[in-house]
């Protein structure tokens, strides 16, 4: 998993759709997103713990695991 103490996840995809985060329990949590040049830029929850972005492509579905580290 890549790590984050400040919470900001940059994604180097830039044909993705949509961004979507879960916990690690499986429940849905809202982040900032916005778009950077080529990529995007993500907010996660204050709190640390285990999430998982999936990233909507036209080709399909792909899960990011990110650690957020407390401070």
């Amino acid at each position: 998993p890549n790590p984050t103490s400040d919470g900001i996840v940059l994604i180097t995809m830039p044909a993705i759709e949509r961004i979507v985060a879960y916990d690690a329990g499986g429940q849905r949590v809202p982040i900032r997103v916005a778009r950077r040049g080529e990529g995007w830029r993500c907010e996660l929850p204050e709190v640390s713990g285990v999430y998982h972005l999936v990233l909507t492509t036209p080709q399909g579905d792909r899960m990011v695991r990110v650690v957020r580290l407390g401070r």
